[in-house]
């Protein structure tokens, strides 16, 4: 790898300034895309922002809307993985984080109470069918939901945080670190040229191992995925650390400037996230399970 930088050592961080860095990325990260809790009570806003009109709607017309259930893509989940862009999220040579069987049991149940509601719809007879198809039909659409499961301030501070990792990304001391990650990570049997790739690989591995056909979640097949995402963990962590190690130290500066520059924004995106969640708590699901 230094053959690469023509006899220049490539920038590192060591001790406290490289603990600093780790940190200061996790939270920013976090302030800005929210914790699982906060994630959580966005997807409950966006889910009754769309129900209820057509639920209130059909009422009007005297038949009973079967509201699909709410489905919280972030149940189980400890925390979010922390954004950082193409080389910057935290090695885990232990797992990926993608083969919690916790989270595709509680999936897995989800799904089935939509099977369910689906179920009782095919089993209408057509004159019933046609009924509520034409009643759903006449509904006017959900106006004016967008991004409300995220909050406003997101979208501005979000961007600015982005450029900060294309920045580094295209730093070309961080792409001559980063340059032997595909030929690294070819030798290990997996053909990705990011990590992002490999995330997208490993996942449509491990979703197909978990559905009841193939065995479900601690049969076989999901026992040899669960394998392939244990080594792919392990091979990222080695491919990706002299990228990662020499992005860290190029990004802490940025992120100091960045932390000052958005001191209020930070501020705002914080208090919006909190405010979700205190609007989340009104409905049944967020009185159950927000954090």
């Amino acid at each position: 790898m230094l053959s690469l930088w023509s006899g220049v050592q490539p920038p590192t961080l060591t001790g406290a300034a490289r603990q600093a860095a780790i940190d200061r990325l996790a939270r920013l990260s976090q302030v800005i895309n929210g914790t699982p809790g906060q994630r959580s009570a966005g997807e409950i806003l966006l889910y009754h922002a769309y129900q209820d009109p057509v639920r209130d709607c059909l009422a009007r017309t005297g038949l009973s809307y079967p509201t699909l259930p709410f489905a919280d893509p972030y149940a189980g989940s400890k925390s979010l993985p922390v954004d950082g862009g193409l080389w910057l999220t935290p090695l885990t040579p232990q797992t990926l984080g993608l083969a919690d069987p916790e989270r595709f049991a509680l999936s897995a149940a989800q799904q089935a109470e939509q099977d369910a509601i689906s179920s009782a719809y095919e089993r209408l007879d057509p004159a019933a069918r046609r009924r509520y198809d034409e009643a759903v039909i006449a509904c006017p659409a959900p106006h004016g939901v967008g991004e409300i499961h995220f909050p406003p301030s997101w979208v501005p501070l979000n961007s600015a945080y982005q450029e900060v990792l294309t920045r580094v990304a295209k730093d070309w001391r961080v792409r001559a670190a980063g340059r032997s990650y595909p030929d690294c990570m070819r030798a290990d049997g997996f053909p990705v040229s990011t990590y992002g790739e490999l995330i997208e690989l490993i996942g449509a591995r491990i979703g197909p191992a978990s559905l009841p056909g193939y065995g479900g979640v601690g049969g076989p097949a999901w026992s040899a995925v669960v394998e392939q995402e244990r080594a792919a963990a392990r091979a990222d962590a080695r491919c990706r650390r002299t990228a990662y190690e020499v992005a860290l130290a190029v990004v802490a500066p940025e992120l100091v400037r960045f932390e000052r520059r958005y001191a209020n924004g930070l501020a705002r995106v914080a208090g919006e996230w909190a405010a979700m969640v205190d609007r989340a708590r009104a409905y049944p699901e967020g009185r159950c399970c927000l954090r």
